[in-house]
C-alpha cells in the first residue's frame, strides 16, 4: 500500500517562464493485505478490555476528585457536624481511597456513591451552620445600608 500526496507549485518568473515544482510523500509500507487483516483482528479482539481500562480509569478520575473535594470541604467545615455524621464521612473517604487501589469498576462506583451521600450531608452541615450564624434578615443589602449611613454621616461632619 503506498499513499502518494503530490503538490505542485507553478513559479511564474518575470520572463513568462513557469517552473513546476513538486513534492512527492510516500508510505514505505510494506505491509501486505493478510497482516493488515491480522492488526485489525487483533484491535477488535482487544476493543473490550480497552473499554474496561477505559472505564476503569474515568471512574477512578471521578472518585479521586470527590476524594479531594470532601477532603478539603471536611477539613475547613468539619467543625459543623455533629459525630456521628463525621464519622460517617471519614468511613465513606476511607472506603474511597481503599477502592482507588484496586482496579474494579462497580467497587469504585459504589465507593463513589457512597462518598457522595456522606459529601452531600456535609453540605447540608454547612448550609445549617451558616443559616444559624446569620439572622434572618441580614443579607448583603443590610451591609450596603450600613455602609450608606456611614457615607452620609461623614458629609455632614
Amino acid at each position: 500500500m503506498i499513499w502518494t500526496l503530490t503538490d505542485p507549485a507553478r513559479d511564474r518568473q518575470g520572463s513568462g517562464d513557469e517552473k513546476e515544482q513538486s513534492i512527492k510523500i510516500s508510505s514505505p509500507s510494506k505491509l501486505s493485505k493478510e497482516e493488515v487483516d491480522k492488526f485489525v483482528k487483533q484491535a477488535e479482539q482487544f476493543s473490550d478490555e480497552d473499554k474496561r481500562h477505559k472505564d476503569e480509569i474515568e471512574a477512578k478520575n471521578v472518585l479521586d476528585g470527590l476524594v479531594y473535594s470532601t477532603e478539603k470541604s471536611l477539613k475547613e467545615q468539619g467543625g459543623n457536624m455533629s459525630g456521628d455524621e463525621r464519622l460517617n464521612v471519614d468511613r465513606a473517604l476511607s472506603q474511597a481511597k481503599d477502592a482507588l487501589k484496586g482496579t474494579d469498576v462497580d467497587t469504585l462506583k459504589k465507593a463513589n456513591e457512597d462518598l457522595t451521600t456522606a459529601a452531600h450531608k456535609l453540605a447540608e452541615s454547612i448550609y445549617k451552620a451558616a443559616e444559624k450564624k446569620e439572622p434572618v434578615g441580614a443579607t448583603a443589602g443590610g451591609d450596603m445600608e450600613r455602609q450608606r449611613k456611614r457615607r452620609s454621616s461623614r458629609g455632614n461632619r
